[in-house]
């Protein structure tokens, strides 16, 4: 479970112990891991992408574009992301989440796209 909203990090806490507590039983089932999105992607992205490929994702997005504060220009520019200048935190939150899909896709590791 990796949401990228933290308001939706209930849901994930939720959905971890529902999916142990169901599926957890007979010697049998898989072990959900909680992730917050780009908290923990980069710790996590190691391991999903160069591991043992046992492991499934599931990614809880909701469509960010458009919304949130703008990034302000002289911040973007004094680090050197001119591109960021003017977009929304939203635009930002969505890209990460959708590369990181991507990223796990491309890879074979374990995600569907659709």
């Amino acid at each position: 479970m990796l949401p990228y909203i933290d308001r939706l990090a209930p849901f994930g806490l939720w959905y971890r112990q529902l999916w142990a507590e169901s599926l957890g039983k007979s010697g049998k089932g898989t072990k959900p891991i909680r992730a917050m999105g780009t908290v923990d992607q980069h710790s996590q992205l190691q391991l999903y992408l160069d591991g043992p490929r046992d492991k499934m994702f599931t990614f809880l997005m909701l469509d960010t574009q458009g919304t949130g504060g703008r990034i302000d220009a002289e911040l973007a520019g004094s680090i050197g992301l001119d591109y960021l200048s003017g977009r929304r935190m939203g635009d930002l939150m969505d890209a990460e989440q959708r590369a990181t899909a991507n990223t796990l896709i491309d890879a074979h590791a374990g995600v569907q796209n659709g």
